[in-house]
């Protein structure tokens, strides 16, 4: 039980650390604060979600025009 909740620590760190890390990219480009942390989770369980919904060895390459207009939403100014 003591390393599953070392484990369980240590994921909550990681997840902490990638938010904190897309927030400050997201507040680099102009978005304010608190609107940028609330993007920078959405855009981290959006990406923990799409390889847990196509499991194992099936995620696909995402087109341009995808990453493009995910950027775009994102970085929206205020």
């Amino acid at each position: 039980m003591l390393f599953r909740s070392a484990a369980f620590k240590a994921q909550d760190e990681v997840d902490a650390a990638r938010v904190d890390y897309v927030t400050a990219l997201l507040t680099g480009v102009g978005v304010a604060p608190a609107r940028a942390v609330f993007r920078a989770r959405f855009a981290y369980q959006a990406l923990i979600g799409k390889y847990a919904m196509a499991g194992p060895g099936k995620v696909r390459p995402v087109p341009e025009v995808e990453i493009e207009d995910t950027i775009a939403l994102l970085t929206h100014p205020d």
